[in-house]
């Protein structure tokens, strides 16, 4: 009976060493899924103010797109302080310098003199449309970095679904095997049982 009961013990021996390994690698793969989430947690806070920034730079970019009404950019430019102030300056570097070249009162002086508010009207527009260009490339840049911040964090979503799904399905395999253990352990003691009635051992 020595031989049987060393094989009994041997078999409930191998049932505890396969629930120790079974929750060591339960153990481990929470583990390993846990840290997961906190990198993926740790990573999503880093991103989040960019996808914040690009996020609050749509409704600017989008605005952007309108296009400039410039009958109305050239009234409120017309009527402005800034075109009072720049236009007597004009006018009067014009009239000086005929003066100087003695051709006051000619229709060349007259004709400058009326190009003097179109030609600043137009300047105006340019500076206007070269201002939106550049608040639209700013507005992108911004909205740029929220995509690609998105995007990463997108990628990062994947790879910890992946690792996590991964990790949790080693540790299922591992309470499977554990769950399965007992019954292993008795399908091996019935084999034993019917190797000792054969030997003539009971």
């Amino acid at each position: 009976m020595g031989g049987i009961g060393k094989a009994v013990g041997g078999l409930i021996g191998d049932i505890t060493g396969t629930n120790a390994a079974a929750d060591a690698q339960t153990n481990a793969a929470n583990q390993a899924a846990q840290l997961q989430k906190q990198m993926f947690e740790q990573t999503q806070a880093n991103l989040n103010p960019f996808m914040q920034a690009g996020q609050g730079a749509i409704p600017g970019l989008t605005n952007l797109l309108k296009p400039i009404d410039e009958q109305q950019a050239l009234q409120d430019y017309y009527n402005s302080e800034q075109y009072a102030l720049m236009g007597s300056e004009a006018q009067n570097n014009l009239l000086a310098a005929s003066e100087a070249m003695g051709g006051m009162g000619n229709t060349s002086t007259g004709n400058s003199l009326k190009m003097i508010a179109p030609q600043m009207g137009q300047q105006h527009l340019g500076q206007l449309y070269a201002r939106q260009a550049d608040d639209f490339n700013r507005h992108m840049g911004v909205v740029n970095m929220g995509q690609n911040a998105a995007a990463n964090l997108g990628s990062t979503g994947q790879n910890y679904a992946s690792q996590a799904g991964n990790a949790y399905q080693m540790a299922g395999q591992a309470q499977a095997q554990k769950a399965m253990a007992p019954f292993q352990t008795a399908m091996g003691l019935g084999q034993l049982g019917i190797s000792a009635a054969k030997a003539g051992l009971f």
